[in-house]
């Protein structure tokens, strides 16, 4: 949105003021004018925030596409899919947490440590915390303790990070990191299986 301008004094002069505010936990946006103005700047920030919605773990089509063992409308949390008999990891339904159990890949530990958050953030389909991703880099081997989180706030392309707060910062997928977790996942279980 950057360096996008609209000539707003070329509409209707007749037309009336309207008003657009977005608040999103006070990160913000408001936008004053008349209406066409205001209408076009809903579609810019719009297509903007739809860039940054991140769709359910995995769609029909993608299930369809990619067989019937494939997680069901629970998502990952089911006994019953291709991912968990491949040994990549395990769900424990009384406390809701997921162990990736399979040697987790990567050139680094920042990588790897990067792979798990792909991971995790797809299987729960929720932000993930600092301290989860630490407690499975830690499993792996692969924990980073004096660069964790900057590793966090430098990938944009695939998370977003929380500002750190009392209780830690936590970290989502943005839509090319949920394709990537997605894809990541797929290769995965392509390698242990054949």
């Amino acid at each position: 949105m950057k360096g996008e301008e609209y000539d707003h004094e070329s509409d209707n002069e007749s037309e009336s003021n309207a008003q657009l505010e977005v608040n999103f936990s006070e990160k913000s946006f408001k936008v004053e004018g008349r209406e066409t103005f205001v209408n076009k700047m809903f579609q810019v920030l719009k297509a903007e925030l739809e860039q940054y919605t991140v769709p359910s773990t995995i769609s029909k089509n993608e299930t369809d596409k990619q067989g019937d063992n494939q997680p069901s409308e629970d998502g990952f949390r089911t006994s019953n899919n291709k991912f968990i008999e491949a040994g990549i990891y395990t769900y424990d339904d009384t406390n809701d947490k997921f162990e990736i159990i399979t040697s987790m890949p990567g050139s680094s530990n920042s990588q790897k440590m990067i792979n798990i958050a792909l991971l995790l953030c797809l299987f729960y389909d929720r932000p993930v915390s600092r301290d989860e991703i630490k407690e499975q880099a830690e499993v792996q081997n692969a924990y980073d303790p004096n660069n964790i989180s900057a590793h966090f706030s430098k990938d944009r392309q695939q998370f977003i990070k929380t500002k750190a707060t009392s209780k830690g910062w936590t970290v989502s997928l943005t839509v090319p990191g949920h394709k990537d977790a997605v894809d990541f996942l797929n290769e995965l279980f392509e390698s242990l299986t054949n």
